[in-house]
């Protein structure tokens, strides 16, 4: 009996600690077909969960660096998934939305930074998105005025 106490404690454990969506958020979203590997040479992992990340550049303000990405092509009518990865310290607050610098007809959406330096939400896209709509991001740093800046936005 406790060795199938036993058995079935270490089954659960495998299970818990396989793949975790998140892993490759902590390479700041970026690494695209990377997987993860154990320093225990006796062990097997499972692969690590591999997104493609659509780029879309990176600016920097101030001592901050910003770097964009998407999970796909936004629909209008539908919401996107992004992450920033900001460096050079850590912002009080961030904000992601689609559409004009204005942000009329748009809606913000707070980003959380889910791994260290990495900000995700999922931003609502415009049913209609006015000419030259963008990707934007508001954020209010450690010290000084909050700013915004714009990427590129990739559309279906």
């Amino acid at each position: 009996m406790r060795n199938l106490l036993i058995a079935t404690l270490v089954g659960v454990v495998a299970l818990l600690s396989g793949c975790n969506k998140d892993e490759d958020k902590s390479q700041g979203g970026a690494a695209q077909g990377t997987s993860s590997t154990s320093a225990n040479p006796q062990s097997n992992p499972a692969p690590a969960v591999q997104h493609n990340r659509l780029p879309l550049g990176e600016k920097t303000v101030g001592a901050l660096k910003l770097v964009a990405t998407m999970d796909a092509p936004v629909k209008p009518g539908g919401e996107g998934a992004f992450d920033v990865v900001i460096t050079g310290g850590k912002p009080k607050a961030v904000r992601f939305w689609v559409g004009t610098e204005t942000a009329e007809g748009s809606v913000k959406a707070r980003a959380d930074e889910e791994t260290t330096d990495n900000w995700h939400t999922h931003a609502e896209v415009p049913n209609t998105l006015p000419p030259g709509s963008k990707f934007w991001v508001e954020v209010e740093p450690p010290t000084g005025d909050t700013f915004k800046a714009s990427f590129d936005l990739k559309v279906e």
